[in-house]
């Protein structure tokens, strides 16, 4: 019987390593190149009132998520960033309630994406 804790670590350890893969293969074009599978990602969020990862879960069960290798790194890449960014201009969050990506500034910014 394995440990409770392992298959959560190993999940996480995976969307790791794609998000890793990812900045690694778009190098510069990274951030750009993440906005679709976010913006999708978020979608999916809202209109099923789900978090990252169940979001994922649903769209995994897309054929076009199953035909589509990149697609499936690039998914997993904007779950990491929406839980946790690595790197933005904006300190964002993913909003519980909208499941809109919002800044956290307190300076007035109206980041929304």
């Amino acid at each position: 019987m394995k440990p409770i804790m392992e298959n959560p670590i190993k999940m996480a350890a995976r969307l790791y390593q794609c998000r890793d893969t990812a900045k690694r293969f778009f190098r510069d074009e990274y951030q750009e190149k993440l906005k679709p599978y976010t913006h999708i990602l978020s979608a999916v969020m809202k209109a099923n009132n789900l978090d990252e990862i169940p979001a994922l879960l649903k769209i995994s069960e897309t054929h076009t998520y199953q035909d589509n290798a990149m697609g499936q790194m690039m998914f997993m890449a904007a779950v990491v960033e929406m839980i946790e960014p690595s790197e933005c201009l904006h300190d964002r969050y993913c909003d519980q309630q909208t499941k809109d990506m919002k800044c956290k500034s307190k300076s007035g910014c109206n980041f929304k994406e």
